[in-house]
């Protein structure tokens, strides 16, 4: 069996969670852009490849599952919070 590098998976798995807080703010910030639909399927693909990386990381013995599944929350926070709250009036 081979061996892993895990040189290449560290930078695999710092490149995935790079990637997927920088593609959750890009979907959050696209509101009213021209190419929203476009920045809200790169999210649910990103978020799919860090919900895999998540339990693959744990499998792995990486130590750093948990770098990835704080990603994860932190990617279904930015889906799900109101960051336009003052634009619209409140409402009880």
């Amino acid at each position: 069996m081979q061996e892993v590098h895990y040189s290449a998976v560290f930078w695999l798995f710092g490149l995935i969670q790079f990637s997927g807080w920088a593609i959750g703010f890009l979907a959050r910030w696209s509101a009213r852009w021209r190419h929203q639909s476009l920045c809200h399927a790169a999210f649910l693909l990103a978020l799919l490849v860090v919900g895999l990386c998540t339990p693959l990381a744990l499998a792995l013995g990486a130590k750093c599952w948990l770098l990835s599944a704080t990603t994860l929350a932190g990617m279904i926070l930015l889906a799900i919070w109101d960051f336009d709250h003052r634009r619209r009036p409140a409402t009880i």
